[in-house]
């Protein structure tokens, strides 16, 4: 179950639109680090999405704050620091997932609100993998991109919040039409 609204929007547009069969939400697991300290490798996944058709892994980070990142947060998530969120997931991944080919792994970080200062604090790709990076207008397209579908859905989905953009899409375009006439 997710922990919050932006975990649980960003595991079903996985599942609605990327065409994900499996979403597992806040995946606890500890991987070997440089640093012995059996807690340096102990690590989250906020969602994950798999798709069976092609084999395809998104290991997706999340943030809901309303300040953007901030506190220990850009730390875990700096490239320059080889702890970082990204290379543990990628590690755990390679390391349960190995029927996966690294060039079907995506990580995304989705992040509503980003201030510019913030995003130099990571810089995407890495040397090893690149990090798609889902703020602000692109996080707004990806709303709307889901509703868009949902607008032709009459379904129940059981998702409280694909329910609720569901209905949203569905007034938005019967307002539309009415307007018209």
């Amino acid at each position: 179950m997710a922990l919050n609204g932006i975990e649980e929007f960003v595991g079903e547009y996985l599942k609605i639109i990327e065409g994900c069969d499996f979403i597992k939400y806040n995946e606890k697991f500890t991987v070997k680090t440089e640093d012995k300290h059996k807690q340096k490798g102990m690590s989250e996944i906020d969602v994950i999405g798999i798709r069976l058709s092609d084999k395809t892994i998104f290991a997706c980070e999340v943030s809901a704050q309303m300040n953007g990142i901030f506190g220990t947060y850009p730390q875990k998530l700096d490239k320059k620091n080889p702890n970082n969120k990204f290379a543990k997931n990628q590690r755990y991944i390679e390391e349960y997932f190995k029927d996966f080919a690294p060039t079907t792994i995506r990580h995304m970080f989705w992040c509503p609100i980003l201030k510019e200062k913030q995003k130099e604090k990571f810089t995407l790709p890495t040397k090893d993998f690149t990090v798609e990076l889902i703020a602000e207008q692109d996080f707004l397209k990806k709303i709307e991109e889901l509703k868009n579908f949902l607008s032709t859905q009459k379904c129940d989905y059981s998702s409280p919040i694909t329910r609720f953009l569901q209905i949203l899409a569905h007034l938005e375009k019967n307002n539309k039409n009415k307007d018209s006439n």
